[in-house]
């Protein structure tokens, strides 16, 4: 239901509703009631006046003289004065009993299930939004339901599984809905599967659930690398398996390197630079054969730091790179601003993506880490939300009240509300509310 956007003198429109008060319908004719009622409710539509708005309404609904598109229009009335207001369960409530052939299309299904959702009526909000997908014809749109149900659902991986077929059609959904999944449940094994058999990955969600199982896989790389001996005894078979894998960490660093990311970039090459120098540490401490004279023992003493001086200079140029990736600013500043605004799922993987670069910091790096991780978005006082919610009730059309609401509800990640809320603002600016 729309109001009209010309401008009304609204005393002139109040001295006429005064005087339909004052009016006795006691003696009246049913067509003289008729029009009372309607001109009452003319008068207060266009005053927005939304209690009065419903009290009319519902009297209309009540006279049996009044025909069934006129009813119809009445409660759709009722329904749009509630949300003005943001009683949203009436608004459900009212929504239901519609009857005009709009009701049976999927956009209206869609509607029934915000307004339950917002109204606190979980089951009900679930049921339109599983009645949405039966009946719009989009696959798109249908799939950004898919995701909500997965995200607030108790078993995320189940209820993503049962759509997978679908969700690949759409990369970028399922992407999103791979994070909320992991984020309720942190099932590796299933998401790598997913992520393999999908194009989620070259989204931002998945490539940032990417990243979490190579960071997994340099881990298991570096503890095997550095639970591996070098010893004189089995020297010959020893130090070509360091070789080995030394080369391995050297394929990471230079193919993370490629892939321009920072927080991968500083895993692989610190491991380059670390298990380089503790090769240089491992080959000059091996023990001198036993049976060589005081010029042999000089002589093979020499040859070992020779042997030895090459891992020594690669772990100075992996040092040298980690002090450049290190005292990158503007990767800090990108953090910084992404973590800021990254609702729960992604704050959370990124926090665990801190961690481990914490693990390998430098003292100033691991400062810096933990003020990163310590510091949480600034979010508004409930105080001072339901302080804009009195405002906006009191001028429900007016969107700036509703953009102020807005933003503060996205700082809290509610989602549905902030979709709606910013639905209604852009109408509000369009005058078609």
């Amino acid at each position: 239901t729309r109001i009209s956007t010309k401008k009304v003198d609204n005393s002139a429109l109040q001295g006429s509703m005064n005087q339909l008060r004052a009016l006795s319908l006691k003696n009246a004719s049913d067509k003289e009631i008729k029009s009372y009622w309607q001109n009452r409710l003319i008068i207060a539509e266009k005053t927005k006046n939304l209690s009065e708005v419903r009290l009319c309404a519902r009297k209309i609904i009540g006279f049996k003289f009044f025909n069934k598109k006129e009813k119809e229009r009445a409660r759709e009335l009722i329904v749009w004065s509630n949300e003005m207001e943001f009683r949203f369960k009436a608004a459900y409530e009212s929504a239901k009993k519609l009857t005009s052939y709009q009701t049976k299309t999927s956009q209206f299904q869609l509607k029934l299930a915000v307004l339950a959702e917002l109204g606190g009526q979980k089951s009900a909000a679930e049921k339109h939004y599983r009645s949405f997908i039966k009946k719009t014809p989009s696959l798109r749109k249908a799939n950004q339901v898919r995701a909500q149900l997965i995200e607030k659902s108790r078993r995320p991986w189940r209820e993503l599984e049962k759509n997978l077929a679908k969700l690949k059609r759409t990369p970028d959904i399922l992407s999103t809905a791979l994070m909320q999944a992991y984020y309720k449940k942190r099932d590796k094994k299933k998401l790598d599967k997913i992520l393999r058999s999908s194009k989620a990955n070259r989204y931002p969600e998945g490539k940032a659930l990417q990243r979490l199982l190579v960071i997994d896989e340099i881990n298991k790389f570096n503890k095997e690398i550095s639970r591996h001996r070098i010893t004189s005894r089995n020297m010959n078979k020893s130090l070509p398996e360091r070789l080995k894998l030394l080369k391995k960490a050297e394929n990471w660093a230079s193919r993370l390197s490629k892939q321009n990311d920072w927080t991968l970039q500083i895993l692989a090459v610190d491991i380059v630079a670390k298990q380089n120098s503790r090769t240089y540490r491992n080959i000059l401490a091996l023990r001198t054969p036993k049976g060589l004279n005081a010029q042999q023992r000089a002589e093979y003493q020499t040859l070992l730091k020779q042997k030895a001086s090459a891992f020594s200079q690669k772990a100075g140029i992996a040092n040298t790179t980690l002090d450049r990736l290190w005292n990158q600013a503007e990767s800090w500043t990108q953090i910084e601003s992404e973590i800021a605004i990254a609702n729960k799922a992604a704050r959370s993987l990124m926090v665990n993506e801190l961690s481990e670069l914490k693990k390998r910091a430098t003292s100033k790096g691991k400062e810096k880490i933990t003020q990163i991780i310590v510091k949480k978005a600034t979010k508004p006082s409930q105080k001072a939300l339901v302080s804009a919610y009195v405002e906006a009730k009191k001028d429900p059309f007016d969107w700036k009240i509703i953009e102020r609401i807005k933003n503060m509800e996205t700082q809290f990640d509610r989602k549905t509300l902030v979709n709606y809320l910013e639905s209604r603002m852009n109408e509000l600016k369009k005058g078609a509310l």
